[in-house]
């Protein structure tokens, strides 16, 4: 899935697929488990929502992460090196 990375946060946020299970990681955090909620929308069971963006071809260019109504839509855009 590959890595992501948020200006408004300075921080990289990096998915991996492992046994059929999409897997984040980012500073002091490993393999969280994240849970399918709608097409391209991802929860991790604590109030968090990561929304996978795409360009018209289908395409993921980034990631939209919402947290409990404390913030919400903050960009992460798709390092397309990895593609």
């Amino acid at each position: 899935m590959g890595n992501y990375f948020s200006e408004e946060l300075e921080t990289n946020y990096t998915f991996a697929l492992e046994n059929k299970a999409l897997k984040l990681s980012y500073y002091n955090n490993l393999d969280i488990t994240l849970y399918p909620v709608e097409i391209n929308k991802f929860g991790n069971q604590n109030r968090t929502l990561y929304h996978f963006t795409t360009n018209k071809s289908g395409k993921i260019i980034g990631m939209l992460l919402s947290c409990d109504g404390q913030v919400g839509n903050i960009e992460f855009i798709k390092d397309q090196t990895q593609d």
